[in-house]
């Protein structure tokens, strides 16, 4: 799910029958209407999303033929999608952040397992780097949340037991990377 002019996107997902979706179902808090806009280019879950302020992100995921790393972008004005760079790995079940217009997408599974890596794209330049890894890997977070200009991430599983630890990330160049906060 994402959230861009008031709106809540809420994007892929498994239907009833337990079939990948791509569809995009918006709902206005001004309004309180659930509307359908145009869906991605294939179905998938367990992905993330986010809004860099402009457009709206899909990344990785899962669908009936396996991991993805696929990256779309939806203009809302425009009502479409478009392919964007890929993560630089598949990737599903990470949480996603973005920070000054940087979208961040952190641990996850990929092909191998559990994984602490934090991706970070850059939209001006269709290109992921490499940030600093988190403590933790972990996937299925409780979230990732941004106050202060840091990003905290919380819970998740490792593959062998339940997370209940707190850990933040920061850009600034003294500190980049990811604490344990608690």
């Amino acid at each position: 799910m994402a959230v861009q002019d008031g709106k809540l996107y809420v994007i892929g997902g498994i239907d009833d029958n337990g079939n990948y979706t791509a569809t995009v179902q918006v709902f206005d808090s001004g309004t309180r209407k659930w509307s359908t806009r145009a869906s991605m280019s294939g179905p998938r879950g367990y992905l993330g999303a986010a809004s860099d302020g402009q457009l709206i992100y899909a990344l990785g995921g899962l669908n009936a033929t396996g991991h993805l790393a696929t990256v779309e972008a939806y203009d809302s004005v425009k009502d479409q999608w478009s392919m964007r760079a890929a993560l630089p790995t598949v990737l599903y079940e990470m949480a996603v952040a973005t920070v000054a217009g940087v979208i961040y997408a952190i641990g996850g599974v990929d092909s191998q397992g559990y994984v602490a890596t934090v991706y970070a794209y850059n939209s001006q330049k269709d290109q992921w780097t490499m940030r600093a890894a988190m403590p933790t890997a972990r996937a299925s977070l409780n979230g990732a949340a941004v106050t202060g200009g840091l990003i905290y991430v919380a819970g998740g599983r490792n593959g062998t037991s339940v997370l209940g630890n707190l850990e933040a990330y920061d850009e600034d160049p003294c500190l980049t990377g990811f604490r344990t906060v608690a």
